[in-house]
């Protein structure tokens, strides 16, 4: 029979990955949520171009998506938080290198 301490498994046999990934919360994954139906709404001006309606009809539409668009982004960016939406930001927004030009010389000194 084999005793106690040969059937646990003992830390030298088990192989280590790291601390264990933290679970986010539900207000993280709400505001996740929101920032994604922010860009579905946007696209969703475009099927509003394209439907049967009034100029007038069209453009209300529209101004009512882009206000609820804006609302629903605001509030996903309330939820994630401020580190979150930064580092998002800085993922999908590029940084534009201009060379110097003689203006941007002149202008130092």
């Amino acid at each position: 029979m084999a005793s106690a301490t040969e059937s646990q498994p003992t830390s030298e046999s088990t192989p280590t990955t790291g601390p264990a990934p933290r679970k986010k919360p539900i207000v993280f994954k709400i505001g996740i949520g929101f920032m994604i139906l922010c860009g579905l709404l946007y696209l969703s001006i475009l099927v509003t171009l394209f439907l049967p309606l009034d100029a007038g009809l069209k453009a209300a539409a529209i101004g009512g998506t882009v206000a609820v668009a804006e609302g629903a982004f605001l509030v996903g960016v309330a939820c994630v938080g401020k580190e979150t939406y930064r580092a998002f930001k800085a993922r999908f927004t590029k940084k534009r290198n201009r060379p110097a030009t003689a203006t941007d010389t002149d202008s130092a000194s």
